[in-house]
């Protein structure tokens, strides 16, 4: 069986400002770990919290949250620092281990603690909203790219099947002359043909006058 530890993790990125102290809240409690977060004066993010081994590096995996480093309103973290019990950095823990929750540095009436994490869950929701609308629109412009490729591949056909189309208009086209040119030659050898068929009959009806009767 696992033997509870404490460690202290120094979180820094755009962790302030962002509703980050209510997720990090929110993780803890539902992992069960004990523990303090603070904000501090350089901009980082600092979590005092107890539990065992794995649940502590569940956590730090949970807490590895990637924005857009380019936007100061995007949640994001760019690295954590373990510094377990006994460590130099290992400076000042909370005296009482309770359920991990938010020191704001000052005494709160309970009313003024709701209204301060009801506006940092806000701002964790605006975070999120923000980041899936980017999501949405970066599929949309994937979209679309797939869009533009498959109008240029119907076009492609398109322009085959013009060509195709042309070259039998073409084709039939040529044939139509070639069974005038053979229509008129026709018309110029029927004459003809009458002739030589009216040449055949008199040398026939000759022949069989000619031959002698019984």
């Amino acid at each position: 069986m696992q033997t509870g530890m404490r460690v202290r993790l120094l979180i820094k990125g755009t962790v302030q400002g962002v509703g980050f102290r209510a997720l990090v809240k929110q993780l803890g409690r539902n992992l069960g770990l004990k523990g303090t977060i603070r904000n501090l004066s350089d901009g980082s993010v600092e979590v005092y919290c107890e539990g065992t081994e794995r649940l502590i590096r569940d956590f730090r995996k949970k807490l590895e949250y990637r924005g857009d480093p380019d936007s100061p309103f995007s949640l994001n973290v760019e690295s954590i620092t373990p510094h377990p019990e006994g460590d130099a950095e290992y400076a000042s823990p909370p005296e009482n281990w309770e359920p991990i929750d938010v020191d704001y540095g000052e005494a709160l009436s309970t009313f003024e603690r709701e209204m301060l994490e009801r506006a940092e869950i806000g701002s964790l929701l605006l975070v999120e909203t923000n980041s899936e609308t980017r999501r949405v629109g970066e599929k949309v412009d994937s979209v679309g790219g797939k869009t533009e490729c498959v109008g240029e591949k119907v076009e492609s056909v398109g322009g085959e099947v013009r060509e195709l189309r042309e070259a039998a208009t073409r084709g039939f086209e040529d044939l139509d002359k070639k069974y005038h040119v053979i229509a008129e030659n026709l018309e110029k050898l029927n004459p003809n043909i009458e002739r030589m068929a009216d040449s055949l009959a008199l040398l026939v009806r000759d022949h069989v006058e000619r031959e002698p009767r019984e």
